[in-house]
């Protein structure tokens, strides 16, 4: 995701950096899946579950608010 939001950030555009954005959401969105199948194969804890998705919560609100900043 900070890769994404870094290249993002050293292109020249706004549309090409709203566009790594969006591909940092994305991948965001994968770690929660995945983590959520991680603690269905028990390989973490519902808490630990509970902990990466309040943290990606707040990941993905920041980027969407960055995002809709440069709107």
């Amino acid at each position: 995701m900070s890769l994404n939001i870094a290249e993002g950030r050293g292109r020249l555009s706004k549309n090409e950096y709203k566009h790594h954005l969006s591909i940092a959401y994305g991948s965001l969105c994968e770690v929660e899946t995945a983590f959520h199948i991680a603690t269905r194969l028990n390989y973490a804890t519902s808490d630990e579950e509970t902990a990466v998705k309040e943290k990606c919560d707040e990941c993905g609100r920041l980027i969407r608010g960055l995002i809709k900043s440069l709107q």
